[in-house]
């Protein structure tokens, strides 16, 4: 359905995007649960829909709680708590989900403003493969339009996976993108060092700045701005690796991520 708001109040593009979820998602999300779950074959039907006992008692133990057997009844157990709603989409998604139920799920969590949206976790994945789906948290298009070359690399885009889902974890986001970062410049500017390590190239970089080349290289003069964007990704790394270190916080994972990814594109843009 297309849909051009006439007035500001049924225009949400400016919305902040929502982690709970309000009425409006109830029928939608039945009906996806339902699909999926059917398809899916771990329901029965007796008039109405039942969870068959094997699949009910694998939710019980995952879940360490005690839910109803019928499905509009077990429904409505899920939707009274937002987190459990999200958690139990995010099963379905890893576990029962095929590429057209995932591009419909997308689209009432999308149009609906969301604060969530689904990820394709395997590539290679075909549109009839389950368990290849996960629930994590929603990205500007811009953003990912933007990053989209850089996550063609493995490391940044287990980076990605690690900073964006809905449990994130800072401390291995940091670490990829600084082994990439390692490998990425040891390998163009560094070739026959056998130890590659950042501050050691930030360093080289500041002592010698001409042997940077990126995107932009005659422009931006003195090259300091790439080098201390380096730096502060280097000295958030060493906070929490060294001695008595501390867990990186979210904020200064997602500047990690987005720095890498920032020095890769402009750095690209030179060898292409």
């Amino acid at each position: 359905m297309k849909f051009k708001p006439f007035t500001k109040k049924y225009d949400f593009s400016e919305k902040a995007p929502t982690s709970d979820f309000p009425a409006y998602f109830a029928q939608p999300l039945f009906n996806w649960f339902l699909e999926v779950a059917d398809y899916a074959n771990v329901l029965d039907k007796y008039n109405r829909y039942y969870l068959k006992q094997s699949f009910r008692n694998s939710l019980q133990i995952t879940f360490h709680e005690t839910v109803p057997e019928e499905f509009k009844d077990f429904f409505k157990y899920v939707y009274t708590d937002s987190d459990r709603t999200a958690n139990y989409i995010a099963l379905w998604l890893q576990n029962y989900t095929r590429q057209s139920q995932a591009i419909q799920l997308e689209h009432i969590l999308r149009q609906g403003n969301s604060a969530y949206q689904v990820s394709l976790v395997k590539k290679d994945a075909g549109k009839y493969d389950t368990g290849v789906y996960d629930l994590v948290m929603r990205v500007p298009d811009e953003i990912k339009k933007s990053s989209a070359d850089a996550l063609k690399n493995n490391l940044l885009m287990e980076a990605w996976q690690l900073a964006y889902s809905r449990k994130p974890d800072d401390e291995r986001v940091v670490t990829k993108c600084c082994n990439f970062l390692e490998g990425y410049l040891g390998k163009k500017y560094f070739p026959k060092d056998p130890k590659p390590q950042l501050k050691k190239f930030v360093h080289a970089f500041q002592n010698k700045p001409s042997m940077l080349k990126y995107l932009g290289d005659t422009i931006v003069n003195p090259k300091n701005a790439l080098t201390d964007l380096l730096v502060n990704v280097s000295d958030i790394r060493g906070q929490h690796t060294e001695g008595n270190g501390r867990t990186p916080t979210h904020e200064e994972a997602i500047f990690v991520l987005h720095a890498t990814i920032f020095i890769w594109n402009i750095d690209n843009g030179a060898t292409r």
